[in-house]
């Protein structure tokens, strides 16, 4: 049996201790208690991850909704859809005076770049999105429009020979196909960079 009988200064040390409100001096850490604070900051990590998570995930489906609304409610209607009608119109024109007049093709030119420039208006609001879906998008219509531009510029006999070396597409069949294959390109790169955003 061990004696408790403490020194004098020892025991009028723990009695001061208890008087102020302090605890006696606490036992050294054992494993239990060792262990049970590493449990308890392990749960700490975990909650406070899954509230940063849950957090994250409610932005991320914010910003899902957001860039669907936009997209489907802006992009689409304003952009894509006119886009895509006018595509199609200036083929059908093109195919229409496929064997016409130099003033038939200047005229259809005239035309193509005054409604042209309305699209490359509209296309503008894809810079609001997303810079580089503009900056793809406006590219590849560009090119479509130096493509109709040179045809219709060897087509009305107001080109020189640099020009028809430039020009890709010598007929307007050709133009047509290019005219569509571009409007894919246009709409394959949107649909890449609203996954990507």
């Amino acid at each position: 049996m061990i004696d408790l009988v403490a020194t004098p200064g020892v025991a009028a040390a723990n009695q001061a201790n208890l008087v102020f409100g302090f605890l006696p001096n606490p036992p050294p850490p054992s494993l239990g208690y060792i262990t049970a604070v590493i449990a308890f900051g392990v749960l700490l990590i975990h909650v406070i991850k899954l509230f940063s998570e849950k957090s994250s995930d409610r932005k991320k489906r914010f910003d899902d909704i957001n860039d669907s609304f936009w997209f489907r409610s802006v992009v689409v209607p304003a952009v894509i859809e006119p886009l895509i009608k006018f595509i199609a119109e200036q083929g059908e024109k093109l195919k229409t005076i496929n064997h016409g007049t130099k003033e038939e093709f200047a005229n259809f030119l005239k035309g193509y770049n005054q409604e042209g420039e309305g699209v490359a208006a509209r296309l503008l609001l894809l810079n609001i999105i997303n810079k580089q879906m503009y900056e793809k998008t406006i590219e590849e219509f560009e090119n479509i429009e130096d493509d109709v531009t040179l045809l219709c510029a060897i087509k009305s006999g107001d080109f020189d020979e640099m020009v028809h070396k430039k020009a890709k597409h010598t007929e307007v069949n050709a133009l047509v196909t290019r005219m569509y294959a571009g409007l894919n390109t246009i709409l394959d790169n949107l649909k890449k960079q609203h996954h990507n955003i």
